[in-house]
């Protein structure tokens, strides 16, 4: 575990009293949103909570403060580390902070339905699940609902149907799990899918909240893209994956088709960051490495088209593609399905 120093604190409430709930927010680079998620916090019908915001080392250190600062409530606390761990180290410093039953992660730039924290808590009251789960809609860019399901082992090995923030959990069952993994690997971004991972290969009860309360952002433009950390996660994928794959051996061994999928799904993203990068050729180059490593439809195309273009350039290739999609009559009247 990484040693951390907390360097400060605010808003303290009475240590006589222990709320049941703890909501712990991460901050580092997007605290031009942070207001709007912490009033959605202060909104809660249900009001026997705390809430944590992590300065994960954040250089805009002194907005994160106000923004704690401005809440004038008892029950908003700030805890800073002095230089960035990443995501994972400062949810953990938030959990270990943290003095309620049960834990909520919730990340600057989203925000929660005013009745997410008590719909949460009433879904774990009977004991009957350990993780209670809400649905959420996209906000900022566009808007839709996400797809969230409880998947099982296989599922959680290639992908992450379940969300890495807004669900709400016992602080016995996440330390049952384990913390977040603070290797620098993650800090990268994926602490959250690693997580999962161990969370349903060690059986936790996952129940899905209908109602859509967590509202997760999309990058609205080209700044919010560029801050991302999913995003910036995407350049360097296949070293994520591969450090995950090694730590889940033996699963991944038992589970081969998922570690193929997975790890081809690496090499898929760095090549579409490549592709962003107007860095064709070695797009095409890792597209063909994820197609060989897990052969579909899908990835061939891309490869084939992404080597077309890095050989004849754009222009040439959307002609081509125009001329090919006439070709197949897409676009005329009376033609569907094509």
């Amino acid at each position: 575990m990484i040693a951390v120093r907390r360097i400060a604190k605010s808003h303290t409430m009475s240590e006589a009293h222990s709320p049941r709930v703890s909501v712990i927010v991460p901050a580092y680079n997007k605290p031009e949103y942070l207001p709007e998620c912490l009033r959605s916090v202060q909104a809660q019908t249900f009001t026997d909570w705390e809430c944590i915001v992590v300065n994960d080392g954040s250089p805009r250190a002194d907005e994160i403060r106000a923004a704690v600062a401005a809440m004038n409530d008892p029950r908003f606390r700030l805890v800073e580390h002095e230089k960035n761990l990443g995501p994972g180290a400062a949810r953990n410093e938030g959990a270990r902070s943290s003095r309620g039953a049960y834990l909520i992660f919730l990340d600057e730039d989203d925000k929660i339905s005013m009745n997410l924290v008590g719909a949460l808590y009433e879904a774990l009251r009977d004991g009957l699940f350990d993780i209670a789960h809400p649905s959420a809609t996209t906000f900022g860019g566009r808007s839709e609902k996400m797809i969230t399901e409880v998947p099982d082992v296989s599922r959680s090995l290639r992908g992450q149907p379940l969300l890495g923030a807004g669900y709400m959990i016992a602080k016995t069952t996440f330390y049952q799990v384990g913390e977040y993994d603070e290797h620098p690997t993650l800090a990268l971004g994926r602490e959250d899918f690693e997580w999962w991972i161990r969370a349903i290969s060690t059986g936790v009860r996952v129940s899905i909240i209908p109602e859509a309360t967590y509202f997760y952002r999309q990058p609205a433009d080209v700044l919010d893209t560029s801050t991302s950390l999913n995003n910036a996660a995407k350049r360097h994928e296949l070293r994520i994956r591969t450090y995950i794959v090694a730590k889940h051996r033996e699963l991944y061994r038992t589970h081969g088709a998922s570690r193929r999928r997975f790890l081809s799904g690496g090499w898929a993203a760095e090549a579409a960051a490549m592709k962003r990068n107007g860095e064709v050729g070695r797009s095409a180059l890792l597209m063909w490495r994820a197609y060989l490593l897990y052969p579909d439809v899908q990835r061939l195309r891309r490869a084939v088209g992404l080597t077309v273009e890095a050989a004849v350039g754009p222009a040439v290739a959307n002609a081509l593609r125009r001329w090919w999609r006439s070709l197949n009559g897409e676009g005329k009247p009376g033609i569907v399905g094509r």
